[in-house]
């Protein structure tokens, strides 16, 4: 009886066995099919800055972006690069195909062991082939469901995809700290050099990075006040390279002895800044070509994803010589030399004198100073055959990001300051075009006297008059341009409009 007791017991085990991992396939497989679509091009297409060219279509900016990638060929890319990150990440790449079941069992283990112990860590399984299917498809909850859809997707990814297709977008694309996106960015931003030029102390040092990019960051506070932490990263990259044969003994010890002697020599440069090669130009730019997008109907978070990651070549109507004629004739205090004295307020210092303190009711104290500064000055050039924009000269520095823009003005654009022409349109409206025509010249006689009622309803006028509300009678046009005379250029204009409506 103990005997058919114990093989009752066996075989029922058995069908539980057989029944739960028949079931646990189902659930498996469920979990599978419903992993979103593969799509190949939203796989290998990366986020990329949009670029700004010229009339003649030569790039002259980079659109801003807190994301910044510059994406190279994998042969472009060197090998101290490529065997770091394999090394660290990813050892068995270029045996698996697409799941490295040895080390997903054992951190399935380990997270087993970790729920009896409360230190759960669903992280440190995933291929570098995973991890680009995480980050391209899937959310970041660390969950079973996610691991399951991660590795079908995976299987399937590398059925269709080549090893190097997918270690190419895996360097171009990963956050690497700062700003960098991609190795050649991290490269330029760590060290300012191509990621083909990275010693092996330097390639380890960012493909330690991917670990926790904030926490390894060189230059952040916390890094500076105690560097040991990202430098025993780097070592341990050197060491998992050494163990995979990426380098030699004496290559590894040689690195090691480097860091020990000297640390990581960094040569941070600022692969983004908020200033334009042509603030002027480019950021009038950005603002219509925004404003045509939401005239598409597209979100502020469709346009943003496509201004500043799309990789979109806008094509604008500078011309790029004239545009740096124009700047450097302004920038020349000789060709306007003229100065005003501009008055303004500063917090009063203990070293002032009491009679120039002015005291506010707030109780803060302040003190008028004046100030000689240089007179600013703008420009803009428009092709008159085909109207378009040639040159945007906002002010006589463009070395601010975000300055004031003097030639531009929109209404979604928070630096243009732009102001009426004032009587400077009359040569440039009224006498050019009339001269240019034969319809006047300078010596023709004009007629300074008050507009009629019927001229100023032609002109869409209610009432217009000279500044000094006085009127000389017959005259011509040379003084009617010297003394701006604006009854004159208001009849010359509507004499002008109404030939050219004729024809």
């Amino acid at each position: 009886n103990t005997l058919k007791f114990f093989k009752f017991i066996m075989i029922t085990l058995v069908i539980l066995a057989l029944v739960g991992g028949l079931y646990a396939s189902k659930v498996i497989y469920g979990v599978a099919k419903d992993s979103p679509d593969l799509s190949l091009s939203q796989f290998i297409d990366l986020n990329e800055p949009s670029i700004v060219v010229d009339d003649e279509g030569n790039e002259f900016d980079i659109i801003h972006t807190d994301e910044v990638r510059f994406p190279l060929e994998l042969g472009e890319m060197g090998e101290n690069v490529k065997n770091a990150f394999i090394a660290i990440e990813d050892e068995r790449f270029e045996k698996h195909k697409g799941v490295d079941y040895r080390r997903t069992i054992s951190v399935s283990i380990q997270d087993v062991l970790g729920r009896f112990t409360g230190q759960r860590n669903m992280q440190g399984g995933s291929t570098i082939t995973q991890q680009l299917i995480k980050n391209t498809y899937l959310t970041k909850e660390k969950s079973i469901t996610r691991k399951i859809k991660e590795i079908y997707m995976a299987l399937q990814t590398e059925k269709m995809v080549s090893k190097e297709q997918i270690l190419e977008t895996y360097l171009n694309r990963i956050f690497l700290g700062g700003k960098a996106h991609g190795v050649e960015a991290a490269a330029n931003q760590y060290f300012d050099k191509s990621a083909k030029d990275l010693s092996i102390i330097e390639a380890a040092y960012i493909a330690g990075t991917t670990q926790s990019p904030t926490n390894y960051y060189a230059f952040s506070d916390s890094s500076k006040e105690n560097p040991d932490k990202y430098i025993k990263r780097t070592k341990l990259v050197l060491n998992a390279m050494e163990k995979n044969e990426k380098i030699t003994k004496e290559e590894h010890q040689n690195a090691i002895d480097e860091i020990n002697a000297n640390g990581i020599a960094f040569n941070q440069t600022y692969i983004i800044t908020d200033k334009y090669n042509y603030e002027y130009f480019t950021r009038p730019v950005v603002d219509e070509l925004r404003k045509d997008l939401k005239d598409l109907e597209y979100t502020d978070e469709e346009i943003n994803a496509m201004i500043e990651h799309g990789g979109l070549k806008i094509y604008t109507t500078m011309h790029k010589a004239a545009q740096d004629y124009a700047q450097e004739v302004l920038n020349d205090f000789s060709n306007i030399n003229t100065v005003y004295d501009y008055k303004g307020l500063r917090e009063a210092e203990d070293d002032d004198p009491e009679n120039k303190i002015i005291t506010h009711a707030d109780g803060s104290k302040w003190v008028e100073y004046t100030s000689r500064e240089e007179a600013q000055a703008a420009f803009s050039a428009v092709d008159y055959k085909t109207g378009e924009v040639k040159v945007l000269v906002g002010g006589r520095n463009d070395n601010t990001a975000s300055g004031f823009n003097r030639s531009y003005y929109s209404d979604t654009f928070s630096g243009s300051v732009l102001r009426s022409i004032g009587s400077s349109t009359k040569p440039l409206t009224v006498y050019g075009p009339g001269i240019d025509t034969n319809k006047l010249n300078l010596g023709s006689i004009a007629d300074d006297t008050k507009l009629t009622d019927e001229e100023l309803s032609d002109l869409g006028f209610n009432s217009l008059n000279n500044v000094d509300f006085r009127f000389s009678g017959q005259t011509d046009i040379r003084t009617s341009l010297v003394n701006s005379y604006n009854t004159v250029s208001a009849k010359s204009f509507r004499m002008l409009g109404n030939n050219n409506n004729e024809r």
